[in-house]
């Protein structure tokens, strides 16, 4: 029984963990009316879980989590925050990678004690809170500077999220690909991570040597005023 409201609470607190980043990763302000609002968004999915996961049970249940879960946070967002939709997806599957920090800190705790499940469920639950605080203090107004970037910039950051979010479902969720332990899964995202970074060093040197041009023009026309004058 204990394990049992220990799961639940897991799994509550790993949605509104999720929600609240989501939403101020995008930029929605940090004040009582939208926590309020995201909390009422988190209590309604909640209660599609429990009641989704007592008739159908977990398995059925974490396969339609994105459409009680994330498809409504996304619509919140883009309607009611009145976001863009790329910007709100991206900020959706970021919010859903942090999450697998608390999971891998969770498993290190019990691969070094020799733990069980329920230990895991209570590792996450109590890095919760400061997990989220510090997430939201340095990293989300970096996060939310994206937003404002062009919509080249913003694939290129949001990819490994989407990605990743992609090949959890394909290969955790709805198949045992990833358990099974085929080399081309398991190092799927390794390979991922490879060429997101060669992309993001491309970029880097390419605006880095466009600015550097700007600023030479700019020198050779201020030299040209100076000399005109």
């Amino acid at each position: 029984m204990l394990l049992q409201i220990l799961t639940y609470t897991h799994h509550l607190t790993t949605m509104l963990f999720g929600i609240f980043l989501s939403a101020f990763f995008l930029g929605v302000k940090q004040n009582k009316k939208n926590v309020c609002i995201l909390l009422g968004g988190g209590a309604v999915s909640g209660l599609f879980f429990l009641i989704c996961n007592t008739v159908f049970g977990s398995l059925f249940t974490e396969a339609v989590y994105p459409i009680f879960v994330h498809l409504p946070l996304f619509l919140l967002l883009v309607f009611y925050y009145r976001f863009r939709w790329l910007p709100s997806i991206i900020s959706i599957m970021t919010a859903y990678l942090c999450c697998q920090l608390r999971r891998w800190i969770a498993l290190l705790v019990v691969a070094l004690v020799e733990g069980s499940p329920f230990l895991q469920n209570l590792v996450e639950l109590i890095i919760t809170v400061p997990l989220l605080l510090l997430l939201l203090r340095f990293v989300s107004p970096t996060v939310c500077l994206l937003g404002e970037r062009s919509r080249r910039l913003q694939v290129q950051f949001g990819l490994i999220p989407i990605l990743y979010y992609i090949f959890d479902y394909a290969t955790r969720v709805y198949t045992d690909l990833l358990s099974g332990g085929a080399p081309v899964v398991v190092e799927f995202m390794p390979f991922v991570c490879c060429c997101a970074y060669l992309v993001f060093l491309l970029y880097y040197v390419i605006e880095g040597q466009r600015v550097e041009r700007l600023r030479q023009a700019q020198k050779l026309l201020d030299l040209q005023l100076k000399q005109s004058t």
